[in-house]
């Protein structure tokens, strides 16, 4: 049985993350560096992120791969919670510290690491629509 500070919950943004576990937030880069640094920082606790739309895909494929645990929870059952338990601020922080709760509550299966042939095209397309984001649309067109 795990206590509550055997959970980590984790905010990811693009270009950090909150992580709230025991009973402290902290950030960090989402870049590998800072994922790494989180790996170190958390120990063995279960991270726990929501799934954001692939922003947190790197991290919770690198977790696993350096032997931690983790697992990608839906955003619309936390928010649930959150609203549940009167939570109804949102803030990178307080959805770290939200996250790590609804963890404990409902103590999520951890995520299988997909083999490397399933995770390639995941990364080809979030490679894709992040060099679209950079081209600009001609406003003459």
């Amino acid at each position: 049985m795990k206590d509550e500070n055997a959970y980590c919950g984790i905010d990811v943004s693009k270009r950090r993350s909150d992580a709230f576990f025991g009973g402290r937030t902290v950030r960090c880069e989402t870049a590998v560096k800072g994922v790494k640094a989180l790996a170190v920082r958390a120990g063995n606790a279960h991270c726990v992120f929501e799934s954001t739309g692939g922003l947190e895909r790197m991290a919770a494929w690198m977790l696993p791969a350096a032997g931690r645990v983790a697992g990608v929870v839906n955003p619309g059952r936390v928010r649930d919670d959150a609203e549940s338990m009167g939570q109804l601020a949102k803030t990178d922080r307080i959805d770290a510290r939200i996250i790590a709760e609804h963890a404990r509550i409902a103590k999520p299966n951890p995520s299988e690491l997909p083999s490397k042939e399933q995770r390639m095209p995941c990364m080809i397309v979030d490679r894709r629509e992040q060099l679209a984001r950079c081209v600009r649309p001609n406003p003459t067109v």
